[in-house]
C-alpha cells in the first residue's frame, strides 16, 4: 500500500515519467492544477520536487489531456526557487474558476547515465508544440543554451 501526504505531486498521461499533467494530492484527493499564471517558474518547482532537472516546457490548456475530479490549485505564483509546490502562493485549495480544459502540465529534463537528455527532449517538444495550438510556454532560449553546452561537451571527447 502506498501512502501519500498532502502536496505530493505526480505527472499523469505523459509519454514518460518526466512529463505530464500536474496532479497534486491534498486531503485524500488527487486533483489537477489550473494553468492560470502557470509558467516555467512553477514547472521548475514541480520538476525539483520530483527530483528531475529543470523544466523544458510548461504547457497549459490540458496539453496532456484533461484530468478529472477536483481542481486542487489555481493562480499559482512561484518564484522558481521553492523546493515544493506548497511553498508557492495560490488562491486556496479547491478554489478555482477553471475547467479541466485548462489543466497545467510540465516537461522536465532528465539524465541517463549522467548525460543530459535535453537534445532529444528539446526536439520532441519543438515537434509536438508546432503541431499544437498556442498559447503554451516553452523556454526556447534554455533549450538552445543547453544544446549549445552539450555540443561543446561532445566536441571535447
Amino acid at each position: 500500500m502506498i501512502f501519500h501526504s498532502d502536496f505530493d505531486v505526480r505527472l499523469a498521461d505523459g509519454r514518460s515519467a518526466y512529463e505530464g499533467r500536474v496532479e497534486v494530492y491534498y486531503k485524500g484527493v488527487w486533483g489537477t492544477v489550473c494553468d492560470d499564471r502557470w509558467n516555467l517558474q512553477a514547472a521548475s518547482v514541480v520538476c525539483r520536487q520530483l527530483g528531475f532537472p529543470g523544466p523544458i516546457a510548461a504547457p497549459g490548456q490540458a496539453f496532456f489531456s484533461p484530468g478529472s475530479g477536483k481542481i486542487v490549485l489555481d493562480e499559482m505564483e512561484c518564484t522558481g526557487t521553492e523546493d515544493m509546490l506548497r511553498e508557492c502562493q495560490f488562491d486556496g485549495f479547491f478554489r478555482s474558476d477553471c475547467s479541466h480544459s485548462e489543466d497545467a502540465g510540465v516537461m522536465c529534463g532528465h539524465s541517463v547515465e549522467g548525460k543530459e537528455m535535453y537534445i532529444w527532449m528539446a526536439l520532441s517538444v519543438i515537434r509536438e508544440h508546432t503541431a499544437k495550438r498556442p498559447p503554451y510556454t516553452i523556454n526556447l532560449l534554455s533549450i538552445y543554451a543547453t544544446l549549445y553546452k552539450l555540443l561543446i561537451v561532445y566536441e571535447r571527447f
